[in-house]
């Protein structure tokens, strides 16, 4: 659904709100779950992220409006450790900004909690770990965005185009 600037223009204040209020929600978790190190979680993020991006960025498409039946059947048919291509300390680095040598630390840091592994190469790949550890967290995180999505879906709804600043009346039921 593209986003109707008139409309964002007119409740960007609660927008902001909502947003903001699940980031820092999200980011106080993270830090959390990290032991207070959030360049931690970029990392593993990251590399997680790497690790699938190839094989997943024509299937689930921000531009696409949902993943079609093919791409349903194609995630279904690849084995998860085809699914995973490795990455290096370097490409870590650039894609977050954190220094190499912080990231390589990182690295020691989350080796030592199994949730990434080295292969004969150096090619960093995330461990099942993650998925087993974060379960709960990820399940609420979805619980939490999906709740903020509808919020804003109704703030949005509300809005008038014609209005300059319509008054907000909370949607029930």
């Amino acid at each position: 659904m593209p986003l109707n600037l008139k409309l964002y223009e007119q409740r960007t204040h609660y927008l902001s709100f909502l947003i903001n209020d699940f980031i820092l929600w999200q980011l106080a978790r993270v830090r959390k779950s990290f032991d207070g190190d959030i360049d931690a979680a970029l990392v593993l993020g990251e590399i997680g992220h790497y690790n699938i991006r190839k094989n997943f960025q024509q299937i689930f498409s921000l531009d696409q409006a949902s993943i079609s039946g093919a791409g349903e059947a194609i995630i279904e048919s690849i084995p998860d450790t085809a699914l995973f291509k490795g990455t290096n300390a370097m490409s870590i680095s650039c894609a977050t900004g954190i220094p190499r040598e912080t990231v390589r630390r990182k690295i020691q840091w989350l080796e030592q909690r199994g949730w990434i592994s080295k292969d004969d190469t150096g090619a960093l790949t995330v461990t099942d770990l993650p998925s087993k550890d974060f379960a709960d967290f990820n399940y609420e995180t979805m619980e939490r965005f999906i709740a903020t999505a509808d919020k804003v879906s109704q703030i949005m709804e509300q809005a008038s185009p014609d209005a300059t600043d319509p008054p907000l009346e909370p949607k029930t039921g």
